[in-house]
């Protein structure tokens, strides 16, 4: 099976990610603010970002070995968070707790041999691991959360944190297929992986079945495709799609008043 080429727009304005590939396709101007021109806001408008990065953060350093009151202190000062979203990092406390408490459990359970804690990976245009900020190089490129490999077995489980509302599992498809290319990629001998959502809100873990994925190209193939589909219906960068997501958007005042920035 032979990989399939991207869409010039694909080509010309790599590395890809899934969130610079979600602005393409939710808003062309969104994506033209911030990836063209690269207009760079002191923090993003939307506040649930910030608590969730911050959240991020400390289970990342719970993970690693921190303890829980130490987590929250760094992840909060590292994040340069304001008194209220400390506030609002800290609500998130039993949630985090409870969690470690399963990883725990569930490191001796199944018999994890590794854990990879906030890993970044990226791939070029061949499907060869590249290093992450390698922008002349890489492709595509993603931050895993947490991934697990099971005991004698060439499994991984995958698991995404998530603050913000619990969402229908189909709705990380394509966040998921672009893990899957990373992980085969620098792990090669790895043969299935289970894919799951850590929702803090709920404290409740949702995973898929075990995917099995013997071959690199497939996976490949899958996230092109679904790149090139959204680069085909695109005629101009500039140009405004209205919905929902414009009540969010931090570039939201200057794209209702008509600038063009840049």
């Amino acid at each position: 099976m032979a990989l399939e080429s991207p869409h010039p727009l694909i080509a010309q304005h790599r590395p890809w990610s899934v969130s610079k590939i979600d602005s393409l396709k939710q808003c062309p101007r969104k994506f033209w603010y911030g990836y063209i021109c690269k207009i760079k806001l002191d923090k993003p408008v939307n506040k649930a970002l910030t608590i969730g990065s911050a959240v991020h953060k400390v289970l990342q350093f719970a993970l690693s070995g921190r303890n829980l009151d130490a987590s929250f202190e760094f992840a909060c000062v590292e994040s340069k968070l304001t008194s209220e979203e400390i506030e609002a990092v800290n609500s998130y406390r039993p949630a985090v707790s409870a969690f470690i408490a399963r990883y725990k459990d569930y490191l001796q359970k199944f018999g994890i041999r590794e854990s990879i804690i906030e890993k970044q990976y990226a791939i070029d245009i061949d499907g060869k691991p590249v290093r992450f900020f390698d922008n002349d190089r890489a492709f595509v490129r993603g931050v895993i959360d947490l991934a697990m490999f099971v005991g004698a077995q060439p499994h991984v489980v995958l698991l995404d944190h998530k603050t913000g509302k619990q969402r229908d599992m189909k709705h990380y498809d394509t966040q998921f297929d672009f893990y899957r290319l990373f992980l085969k990629a620098a792990h090669p001998s790895i043969s299935g992986i289970v894919t799951g959502v850590h929702f803090l809100t709920t404290s409740q873990i949702r995973t898929g079945t075990l995917v099995e994925v013997p071959d690199l190209e497939p996976l490949y193939n899958k996230v092109v495709s679904h790149m090139n589909w959204i680069a085909s219906g695109i005629t101009d960068l500039e140009a405004r799609k209205t919905g929902w997501w414009c009540d969010y958007c931090d570039y939201r005042d200057g794209c209702l008043n008509g600038e063009k920035e840049g």
